[in-house]
């Protein structure tokens, strides 16, 4: 395994702590900035709105400068946005921080799925993306695992982890050998080339259900099972997070491994079906064991299609553009991840209930199974009668 490898698959653990530090977390934070549900939402979706907003930026940025440089910037933005609330418990001074974090992981998620792409062989760059992103779901439970214990003795673990992992990895970027990039593929022209590709738009909804799920179920889990069980602490179901979280990396390397024997086209799209099935279920309001069993189920699925959705945009494009093009398929990706989590946080104050929210899923994931029907499958001809 070459350097590379190593560091993007460690800025892929470390994007995952970033992410999810907050979500794995709620019990400690709601009290110490004295908020409700919606405010700590805006807190977790701050993130999200600027990280999909750099993505295409993030992206663009690589293919100009390279992703040496871009990386090293990503990172330090990352590191300090999490060192930064140490110094105060105000609650608007979180919100700032966090959403300059999104600014650093929206960047370094594109940056590293181009690093990626430029250091695998182009045949196995879907399942290297798939298990990249396993890294990232990785790191999302080492947070859930160690966060609730660490919060016990000090509330600064929250932020202490990420931003101190960030630093760490800047000076690894030096040992690391990049090529100079072809800034002439920055062009305006391909740029709108880019956004105006209507498969990139499917790809787009495609994992737009599926990271928004991952997001929306590993914050809100833990209180899926709270209210399931009655309960009005998350606490003692931080472990669900985890469990979400460690069901999406392994279901991601799967689909890394499924791509060898399944077709791209087929498991993006597919997944959209069980996934329909899988909120059908839980808008029906189950058991507390049963939301767990069905929860952990639409993990898998949500996160199976990955490497299949990046293996068909790689192939839309050439190597000097396809940052943009991942850039702009997380970007719609994430503008999902916002809405479902802050839906799921609304839908809580106002009806004291997650169930219903569900129901709204499984239009979404209906519209995005015909969507991928229609857009991705190439038309076969139609053979010639003889006469």
């Amino acid at each position: 395994m070459n350097r590379r490898v190593i560091f993007f698959l460690g800025v892929a653990l470390n994007l995952g702590t970033a992410l999810m530090n907050i979500p794995a977390a709620l019990d400690a934070l709601m009290p110490l900035y004295q908020v409700s549900y919606v405010h700590i939402s805006i807190l977790i979706s701050a993130l999200w709105w600027t990280h999909g907003l750099m993505l295409i930026p993030g992206g663009i940025l690589a293919d100009r400068f390279g992703v040496g440089r871009i990386m090293a910037v990503c990172l330090a933005l990352v590191g300090l946005s999490n060192l930064l609330p140490l110094l105060s418990t105000d609650f608007y001074f979180a919100l700032i921080a966090r959403a300059i974090c999104g600014i650093g992981t929206g960047m370094g998620f594109a940056v590293n799925m181009k690093l990626v792409a430029l250091s695998v062989p182009p045949q196995k760059s879907g399942s290297y993306q798939a298990y990249m992103a396993g890294c990232i779901s990785l790191g999302s439970i080492v947070v859930y695992l160690l966060i609730p214990l660490l919060v016990q003795m000090n509330w600064r673990f929250i932020y202490m982890i990420p931003g101190w992992l960030s630093l760490l990895l800047i000076a690894f970027i030096p040992f690391l050998s990049f090529s100079r990039p072809n800034r002439l593929s920055t062009r305006t022209s391909s740029i709108r080339q880019t956004v105006w590709l209507r498969k990139g738009w499917i790809l787009g909804c495609l994992h737009a259900m599926s990271w928004g799920s991952i997001v929306a179920l590993g914050t809100w889990m833990p209180s899926f099972i709270a209210e399931a069980r009655g309960a009005t602490s998350t606490m003692p179901f931080a472990w669900a997070g985890a469990m979400v979280m460690f069901i999406s990396a392994i279901g991601r390397v799967f689909g890394g491994v499924a791509l060898i024997k399944c077709s791209a086209q087929r498991i993006a799209v597919g997944s959209m079906l069980v996934l329909c099935l899988l909120y059908v279920c839980l808008c029906l309001g189950p058991s507390a064991v049963l939301v767990a069993v069905f929860g952990g189920m639409a993990a898998w699925f949500a996160s199976l299609n990955f490497g299949a959705i990046f293996q068909l945009a790689a192939q839309i494009v050439n190597g000097n553009s396809i940052g943009a093009l991942f850039g702009f398929i997380n970007f719609i990706a994430n503008v999902g991840a916002f809405f479902f989590t802050f839906l799921f946080g609304w839908f809580k104050d106002e009806t004291g209930s997650f169930a219903w929210v569900f129901g709204i899923l499984v239009v979404f994931c209906l519209s995005s199974f015909w969507l991928g029907r229609l857009g991705l499958y190439e038309k076969a001809a139609r053979p010639t009668k003889g006469r």
